[in-house]
C-alpha cells in the first residue's frame, strides 16, 4: 500500500472523530487529497484494495479505544485539578482552566459514545443471535452454549461497528437494557456490554451507515443506498422476534456502508 495512503486513512479513521492516530499536521492537506484518491477506488471490484482495507483494519485495532482514553483524561482533570489548588500566576492558571475545560470535554464526548454506542449496538440487534454449531442435537436458540464461536465472535464484532457508526451517524435505534427484567435480555445486554468495550479504536473503514436485512426476504437495500456498495458484510445470524422491520429467519447479514458528500467531502449522516 502507498505510505502516504496508509499514514492518511490511520490517522483520519482510527480515532473516530477524535484524531489521535498522529498524522502529520503540517502535511494535513496533502493527506486529505491522497484519501479522497484512496476512498473513490472501487473496493468491491479491486482486490488489492479490498487487501489494503483489511490490512488497515487490523493496524487499526492496535489504538486506544474510547474508554481508555475516557480513562486517561479522568486523571488529566484530577491532575490537573491539584496543580490548579497550588498556582499563584494569573496566567498560568487561565491556561490551566483553558487546559481542564478541553478535558472536560474531550471526557464528556467519550462517554457519551460509550454509553450511546452501547444502547445503539443493543437496540439494533437484541433479537440476533449466533448460527448454531453444526454438530449440536435439538437445543434451544438462546443457549450460549450451543453458539457457533466464530459466529458469535462476528456477531460481537459488528455489534461493535454499529456503536463506532452511531459516533457519525446518530440516526439508529437506541434501547437500555440495563435494568432488563427478561433473563435473555439481560444476558444479550451483557454480551453487548462486551462486545463494544474496545469501541472506538478504528472508526473502522470509516464506515457511516449499516443496513440489517434478511437474505432473500425484505428489502435488501433501501433506497439512499441504491447506488452504494458495502465496505463490509458480516453475518449470517438468526433473527428471531417481530421486532423491527428485518424478517425472521435463519440468514441475516448486516451490511456496512461508507457514504460521503460530494460536494464538501464530508461523510454524510443519513436518516434511515
Amino acid at each position: 500500500m502507498n505510505k502516504l495512503i496508509l499514514t492518511v486513512v490511520l490517522s483520519l479513521l482510527c480515532g473516530g472523530f477524535y484524531p489521535v492516530c498522529g498524522a502529520d499536521d503540517s502535511g494535513d492537506k496533502l493527506l486529505r487529497l491522497a484519501m479522497l484518491d484512496y476512498r473513490q477506488q472501487d473496493i468491491q471490484g479491486d482486490a488489492g484494495a479490498l487487501k489494503d482495507v483489511k490490512e488497515i483494519y487490523q493496524l487499526c485495532k492496535d489504538y486506544k479505544s474510547w474508554q481508555e482514553r475516557a480513562d486517561e483524561s479522568a486523571i488529566q482533570i484530577k491532575e490537573l485539578n491539584e496543580i490548579l489548588k497550588t498556582t499563584e500566576d494569573h496566567v498560568e492558571k487561565a491556561e490551566l482552566r483553558e487546559e481542564l475545560e478541553n478535558q472536560k470535554k474531550l471526557f464528556s464526548g467519550l462517554k457519551e459514545n460509550i454509553t450511546g454506542g452501547l444502547m445503539a449496538a443493543y437496540g439494533e440487534t437484541r433479537n440476533l443471535f449466533p448460527q448454531l454449531k453444526a454438530d449440536i442435537e435439538k437445543t434451544s436458540i438462546y443457549n450460549p452454549d450451543a453458539y457457533d464461536p466464530e459466529s458469535a465472535k462476528m456477531l460481537a464484532e459488528a455489534r461493535r461497528l454499529i456503536a463506532e457508526v452511531r459516533s457519525v451517524n446518530s440516526a439508529v435505534y437506541h434501547a437500555d437494557g440495563s435494568n432488563a427484567a427478561n433473563p435473555i435480555d439481560k444476558r444479550v445486554w451483557q454480551d453487548t456490554a462486551s462486545a463494544v468495550e474496545h469501541t472506538g479504536k478504528t472508526l473502522s473503514l470509516g464506515l457511516t451507515n449499516f443496513f440489517i436485512r434478511q437474505e432473500g426476504k425484505g428489502r435488501q437495500k433501501p433506497n439512499y443506498l441504491k447506488n452504494a456498495e458495502p465496505v463490509l458484510t458480516l453475518g449470517p445470524f438468526l433473527k428471531r422476534g417481530k421486532g423491527g422491520d428485518v424478517p425472521e429467519g435463519n440468514q441475516t447479514y448486516i451490511d456496512f456502508y461508507s457514504l460521503k458528500k460530494p460536494q464538501t467531502n464530508q461523510y454524510a449522516s443519513v436518516s434511515y
